[in-house]
């Protein structure tokens, strides 16, 4: 985006000064902070590599799934409510009919960190779990999360009350059926990951369980 500020009497603006972040830098004379903390700092570089923005001066520009730019990101305030968030061999992650394999792939990062869900061969549901308590009423809630294909190419993201939305891995990712979300997303990145994103939002304060079904390198 560009920015542009001034104006003139009745007639068209008058342009003053004209900013534009699609270059990879900030303009000549600009400074980026961000409050100490802040949630979310993360973006994907030129290498396609997912980062964090732990210095709250580094201005985040972000790359496509070609390394294309995509421009400089601005974010809201927000907490994240998932722990172990890149480990799911931890104990906060519950699993149904599944095993764990750390170290099984290169993660977004670029390192070698990505689980991998493996299913069983027992009837019934596959899954990993988390309940995630302190959940705020009335305010949409976003559950994102990057997958890549191993022997199957849908992944099912659901929380406990009842919400869902199923993802396709494969092209360029698409979603299938959703049930009671607010919003859903699918982005392809880089290396044969996806970004799988879903919003919903509650009436009642409560406890939501997010569910992955799936057999993924995550």
């Amino acid at each position: 985006p560009t920015g542009a500020t001034g104006g003139g009497g009745g007639g068209s603006p008058t342009v003053t000064t004209l900013l534009d972040f699609t270059t990879g830098t900030l303009p000549t004379g600009y400074t980026y902070s961000k409050s100490p903390g802040a949630a979310f700092p993360y973006y994907f570089d030129s290498s396609g590599n997912l980062q964090s923005a732990s210095v709250s001066t580094t201005p985040r520009f972000d790359y496509d799934s070609t390394l294309a730019l995509r421009g400089f990101i601005v974010s809201q305030g927000s907490q994240q409510k998932a722990i172990w968030s890149e480990d799911f061999t931890q104990a906060a992650w519950a699993k149904t009919s599944t095993t764990i394999a750390a170290t099984a792939a290169n993660s977004p990062r670029g390192t070698l960190t990505a689980s991998k869900i493996q299913e069983d061969n027992t009837t019934g549901a596959h899954n990993i779990s988390q309940t995630l308590g302190g959940l705020t009423a009335g305010f949409p809630h976003l559950n994102a999360i990057m997958l890549k294909p191993a022997e199957r190419t849908w992944a099912l993201v659901s929380s406990g009350t009842g919400l869902s939305a199923y993802f396709n891995l494969s092209g360029a990712g698409s979603v299938g059926t959703v049930t009671g979300l607010n919003y859903t997303n699918i982005i392809p990145l880089a290396n044969g990951w996806y970004w799988c994103i879903r919003s919903e939002e509650h009436t009642s304060e409560l406890q939501s369980r997010l569910h992955l079904v799936c057999r993924l390198l995550l």
